[in-house]
């Protein structure tokens, strides 16, 4: 992964703030880039945070004894050593748990010594402790690698019973964060219920699959109104329940029209599972409550988000209509993590087919890209399927424009798109790999791209 590119682009969206902190904190000793890297890191790891919060709690500057933030907020005291450079130096991290030891947690610890910042926030940390706040001691570094055990070791020397974790942050870990590439999506918690085929059924018609005590799939069918509302009551936007499809929303009036007109009524709705697909979700896991109901952890719609947001929509002012609990649908949940969401949406979008550029969206490396984009000023929506005044390129597009510059193929890149997203490699590596890997570099990524988009919109 390009992170110098990434990081940069990062601090550059915070680089005016930092410089108006940093001057009203009369930091000399630090740049700038610095202050900007620091803003950077608290607001990806604290996304709550505001600006006059960070204000308050950067110490960063001469004779801040290795101590350059501490946050205290949400029952922590997050006592942060921030550096730009690479890798995690025993020596840097030995000189911030000296002064961690002596000046945050012994209560006569001399800060004559220290700056107005540090002066000022450290009795605000001790008393924070003293009030029951759990400690995380963070190592923050610019570069790639956060496996140091020599830097860890160091860390782990300070051991008080209010520290509850000690940490090594690379840029890369940063990113991860922001992006959410290594988490779910999302955390929620979706209650659900079995529907009966008759209120008087002493039991609900479904098939449960098991891997020894762990369910796996549960198929059955669930009313509308419970889709509607986990759409609507999805935080924080309902557009996240469908993030970790493939493919962005394939919108089509015709559909729409015929999915609401089974809807019109409470007898046509009765019969609206027997005219639908289906719906098929994904849950970090699937837990029984008891016979008719289950919570799916972190839910997503990977097939169905059409009729999902169509029935949502059009019902958001009426969502106790009698339509919405006459009317169900049978729902295929699975149990999956990342690497198994993409072949359960390649089997279960049969009514549109999925195009080979559609199975790479979700990858890292992609999510990454996107991002970097938007930073840099360019609208780009990686599930996006035209051009519009929200998105200046699609993911189709950048294939074919990356495959031409920097493969020099633009012949092929016309005519033969479908095999550059082709991820099987077959002993050699395939073109995807070639232009998306670990050393593809952003800023040429964006050079391309302007060019490319210059051409379309003159």
């Amino acid at each position: 992964m390009d992170i110098v590119n990434y990081i940069d682009s990062i601090k550059k969206i915070n680089l005016e703030f930092a410089k108006s902190l940093r001057k009203k904190n009369k930091s000399k000793g630090s740049t700038d880039e610095a202050y900007s890297f620091i803003i950077s890191g608290l607001k990806i790891l604290h996304p709550t945070i505001s600006d006059s919060e960070i204000e308050k709690s950067i110490t960063d500057g001469d004779h801040d004894e290795q101590i350059d933030a501490i946050i205290i907020r949400d029952g922590y005291v997050d006592i942060y050593d921030f550096k730009m450079s690479e890798g995690f130096g025993e020596k840097d991290i030995r000189l911030f748990v000296g002064s961690m030891d002596r000046l945050i947690f012994d209560p006569a610890g001399d800060l004559s010594g220290t700056n107005e910042l540090i002066k000022k926030r450290i009795p605000e940390a001790r008393k924070a402790i003293d009030d029951g706040f759990d400690v995380r001691v963070r190592v923050v570094r610019g570069g790639r690698e956060s496996l140091y055990s020599q830097g860890e070791k160091a860390l782990k020397k300070i051991v008080y019973d209010s520290i509850k974790k000690h940490e090594l942050i690379s840029s890369v870990d940063l990113v991860e964060r922001e992006l959410n590439l290594i988490e779910s999506p999302i955390k929620y918690e979706w209650s659900i219920k079995v529907k009966k085929n008759n209120p008087k059924d002493t039991s609900s018609s479904k098939m449960i699959i098991k891997e020894g005590t762990d369910i796996k799939s549960l198929i059955c069918r669930i009313s509308l109104k419970e889709l509607v509302d986990l759409y609507h009551n999805f935080q924080p936007n309902p557009e996240k329940i469908f993030e970790s499809n493939v493919r962005g929303l394939q919108s089509s009036k015709k559909v729409s029209n015929q999915i609401l007109s089974s809807l019109e009524n409470t007898n046509k709705a009765k019969n609206f599972y027997k005219l639908h697909n289906g719906i098929t979700i994904v849950g970090d896991k699937i837990s029984e409550t008891n016979s008719v109901k289950y919570i799916i952890s972190n839910p997503q719609i990977v097939n169905g988000c059409q009729t999902i947001t169509t029935i949502s929509n059009h019902f958001k002012s009426d969502r106790a209509a009698k339509q919405l609990d006459y009317g169900s649908v049978v729902c295929k949940i699975f149990s999956a993590n990342k690497s198994e969401v993409e072949s359960i949406c390649l089997a279960s979008n049969s009514q549109v087919s999925i195009n080979p550029w559609d199975l790479r969206t979700n990858d890292n490396i992609q999510i990454i890209i996107e991002s970097y984009l938007n930073k840099e000023g360019i609208k780009y929506n990686r599930k996006a399927v035209r051009n519009s005044s929200n998105n200046e390129l699609t993911f189709k597009e950048l294939g074919q424009w990356l495959c031409a510059s920097f493969l020099q193929k633009p012949a092929f890149s016309k005519n033969s798109r479908a095999k550059i997203f082709d991820n099987n490699n077959n002993g050699v590596t395939s073109i995807y790999h070639q232009l998306f890997n670990s050393k593809t570099n952003f800023s040429e990524v964006k050079k391309v791209v302007e060019c490319f988009v210059y051409k379309n919109q003159n």
